[in-house]
Order: C-alpha cells, then sequence, then structure tokens
C-alpha cells in the first residue's frame, strides 16, 4: 500500500520514513558494516544465538513484505468485491493521504507503547479486510466499503514510522527500499508468496484472505515481540532526539509557498515542480496498474508446462520491478556513483513518463510487460540524489521543510481518485494522461540539470 512500502508507503520517495526493522539493521550494520551477506550471517547468529533483536528484524521485515504485497493487490480484490474505478481511486486517496496527515500530528517520534500499538492497530485493519465481505452483508454495505474503512487502522502504520501503507507515490519499494538490500527482498518475497497462493488456490479472493491472516498475525506478533523486548532495538524516544514540546510540522500557507517558489532560483524551482509532476504522475495510475495487467491485457505465461494466469503474473511482474530496482541500487554504489546523480534523476523522470502509456499499449506477451516492469524499476536509483537535490532547494525556501513535504503529500493524495475518474473514461486515457504529466516532469529535470544558476550538485549515492 504499499508498497516501502516501509512506508508507505509506492514519482521518488524522498523521504520515506524508516521500517519496522530499521533500528534493528543499523544496530547490526555498525559491527558489520553494509554489505547484505555480512548483514545477514551476523543476523542469523543473532538468531541463532536467542538474541531478540534477530527476531524482531526477522518478524519486522516479513511484516513489511506482507504488507507491501498486500497493498499491490488490493485494488484487484476491491475490483473483486464489486469496487469501481471510482472507488479504487478513493482507495489510493485516502491511502496516500494518511502519511501526510500523520507527520502534522507529529506521529513519527514514537515511544515504546507507540511502537507496541502500531502493528497491532494495523492487524486489527488487515483483520477488518480479513471479514469485510461477513460484515458487509450483515450490516447491509457493499463488501468494498468495508475494505475503505479499514484503510484507516492500516493508516496507523504511517504513525509510527513503518511501511508506508501504500506504495505509491513512492520508490519502487517504498514499503521496503533500504540501503541493505533486504527490505525489497522482503518486499519481492511477500509478494511472490501472494501469487503462488493465488496460483495454488485459484482463486484471488482466498489467497488475499489467507495472506491477511497471516498479516495480522505478524503485525500482533510484532507487537508482543516488542513489548516483551522493548530494548531489543533501542529506546525509541532517541530515535529523534528534538525537542518535546515541538508541535510538529505546520501546513505553511500556499501564499508563502508560491512567494517563496518566485523567489527560488530557477533551477531549484523547476526542481521542485518536477517532483510533485513526478508523483502526480505516479498517483494518477499506480493503483490502476494491477488492472491493466489482469483484465485490459490479461497477460498469461506459460512455464514449464503450466499456464499462470494474470494475477499470477502480476506478481512475478512486481518481483521482477523491485529486484531490478535493487540491482541497480547495488551497481551505483559499486560504481562509486559515477553515474552522475542528474542522469539518474532524467532517468526516473523518462521511465516514470514512459511507463503508464507504454504498459496499457503493450502487448499481452509475457516478456515485453516483464521488460516494461524491469524498466520501470529502474526509476529507483534517482531516490538518493532527488532527496539530496530537494534537501537543497527546500534548505533556500522560507518555508518549514517538513510543513512543504506534508503540503506536497496532500496535493499528491486527490491524484489516485482523479485516476480513477479518468479511468472510468478508458485505461488508455487514464494512463495516458499521467504520461502526459510525467513529461511534464521530465521536462523540469532537464531545465534543473540545465540551469545556468543552479549550484554545482554532488552524486549522491
Amino acid at each position: 500500500m504499499t508498497d516501502s512500502d516501509d512506508t508507505a508507503t509506492d514519482s521518488i520517495a524522498a523521504d520515506a520514513d524508516a521500517g519496522p526493522g530499521e533500528t534493528v539493521r543499523r544496530t547490526i550494520e555498525a559491527r558489520t558494516g553494509t554489505d547484505p551477506l555480512r548483514i545477514a550471517r551476523s543476523a542469523r547468529e543473532r538468531l541463532e544465538s536467542g538474541d531478540p533483536a534477530a527476531g524482531l528484524l526477522l518478524t519486522a521485515l516479513s511484516f513489511e513484505g506482507i504488507v507491501y504485497a498486500l497493498a499491490r493487490y488490493v485494488p484487484e480484490y476491491l475490483g473483486r468485491l464489486g469496487a469501481g474505478p471510482l472507488a479504487i481511486g478513493l482507495f489510493g486517496t485516502v491511502a496516500l493521504a494518511l502519511p501526510a496527515l500523520a507527520g502534522f500530528l507529529e506521529a513519527g517520534r514514537a515511544d515504546g507503547t507507540t511502537a507496541v500499538a502500531v502493528p497491532v492497530v494495523a492487524a486489527v485493519g488487515l483483520l477488518t479486510w480479513l471479514v469485510a465481505p461477513t460484515i458487509g452483508s450483515s450490516v447491509g454495505l457493499p463488501a468494498w466499503v468495508v475494505v475503505l474503512v479499514g484503510v484507516l487502522p492500516l493508516g496507523a502504520l504511517a504513525f509510527g514510522r513503518e511501511t508506508p501503507l501504500a506504495p505509491w507515490p513512492g520508490s519502487v519499494s517504498t514499503a521496503a527500499g533500504r540501503a541493505d538490500g533486504f527490505g525489497g527482498l522482503a518486499a519481492a518475497g511477500g509478494v511472490l508468496i501472494l501469487a503462488c497462493l493465488v496460483m495454488a488456490t485459484g482463486s484471488v479472493g482466498a489467497a488475499f484472505r489467507v495472506v491477511l491472516a497471516l498479516g495480522a498475525a505478524l503485525g500482533v506478533g510484532l507487537g508482543v515481540l516488542r513489548w516483551a523486548a522493548p530494548d531489543a532495538e533501542g529506546d525509541p524516544s532517541e530515535a529523534d532526539a528534538g525537542d518535546e514540546s515541538s508541535s510538529g510540522p505546520r501546513l505553511p500557507d500556499w501564499r508563502s509557498v508560491l512567494g517563496g517558489l518566485a523567489s527560488l532560483p530557477s533551477g531549484y524551482r523547476a526542481l521542485l515542480v518536477g517532483d510533485l509532476f513526478l508523483r502526480v504522475a505516479t498517483g494518477l495510475v499506480s493503483v490502476f496498474t494491477i488492472l491493466v495487467v489482469t483484465r485490459v491485457l490479461s497477460v498469461q505465461v506459460s512455464v514449464l508446462g503450466l499456464t499462470l494466469g494474470p494475477s499470477v503474473v502480476f506478481g512475478g511482474l512486481v518481483a521482477v520491478e523491485l529486484l531490478v530496482a535493487g540491482a541497480a541500487r547495488a551497481a551505483v554504489r559499486r560504481t562509486g556513483g559515477r553515474f552522475g546523480a542528474d542522469s539518474r534523476l532524467l532517468l526516473a523522470g523518462f521511465v516514470t513518463a514512459l511507463f503508464p502509456l507504454a504498459l496499457v499499449s503493450a502487448p499481452a506477451t509475457g516478456w515485453v510487460v516483464a521488460a516494461l516492469f524491469g524498466l520501470y524499476g529502474l526509476r529507483d536509483i534517482a531516490t538518493a540524489p532527488l532527496t539530496a537535490h530537494l534537501d537543497d532547494a527546500l534548505a533556500a525556501l522560507p518555508v518549514d521543510p517538513d510543513g512543504y513535504r506534508r503540503l506536497r503529500d496532500l496535493l499528491v493524495a486527490p491524484s489516485a481518485l482523479v485516476g480513477g475518474l479518468l479511468y472510468a473514461g478508458g485505461p488508455v486515457l487514464a494512463f495516458g494522461v499521467a504520461t502526459a504529466v510525467g513529461s511534464v516532469a521530465l521536462r523540469e529535470f532537464m531545465q534543473f540539470s540545465v540551469a545556468a544558476d543552479a549550484p554545482t550538485r554532488t552524486t549522491a549515492d
């Protein structure tokens, strides 16, 4: 619902919050470095020795992966419960708005009680989804309405720097895109588990409900582990040291934002505008991507004599997207950032603009669609440079940077509902508009990269 994902959270997630296992991962990294293999060996050793931190890490990563998988498949689930494009778009809008609203409530400063409560409350949301058909029939409401209500307790994930509820409009692995690579593997694993269950049961609804039950169990288990071993992840109150009397980011006055943008150097102004359009382009169609694969293209693939249906194929496509994203990030790190930051930013803009219209127009051929998803995964390598550039631009903007980010996210949130309106008029219309909006973002990024008054920029990894 991402879909770190982990944050929620699906454009580029320039400021994704830490996932539920991030504190543990940092503790292990302090002793082993950031090499994934060394971290994996250390985590295994800690697990074998009975270290509660390793158990927390495993549970947290599993929870991340399951939530990400559910976020990517929930539009299909809603559709099978009778929801139309507008309802699915409304789901996406609520999922996008919750993290921004949580920021204004200063939810990121979680204490130990919040750390325990967050996954448990999220589990309530998953259980609401699980019994949505039963509740709906008992109160006379469509089941998809109950699913929409269940989004609200799932919003607790945004209140504890957990997995973003939706993988939109964040990076490919918003639900789990971490530097150590574990989060992306967890997300890919969760999606593949769900896809395999769809294949085994022959029903998206049945498989989705099994994974919902598993996710709820993991959420409760994570809360219990945190309650039983509160020191395993360190003191959450120390994670965000600061003035406890602070009221968190405030919503800036729109006139001050417009005035600040007008006073910025043209390069920075183009960057902020491009970032906004990039997120809108992704938000317009992200919740409908699965519907294009399963209903518009109806992609089927034959493997070893088995015919994989569209819903199973979609899981494989998302796994390709995530694994390509992880491999691309690793390649950038290994090359020492020789692939320039601006080049990566332009690549992200190009891919985001190309993907929607290319997908909806693609032939229903497995390898072609897989190539498009793999190409889409490459946009994740722009996360670090975009974050660095945005930090610089917001430092020059005469408003609270965190307040600006929340305002931006609230402005982006309705894009999913607008996408639903467009999708009701036809998938090509919705995805074509997303490509047009993405093209504006690409143009702005190009202006940023060539702006004469843009300061010298570094190649962030």
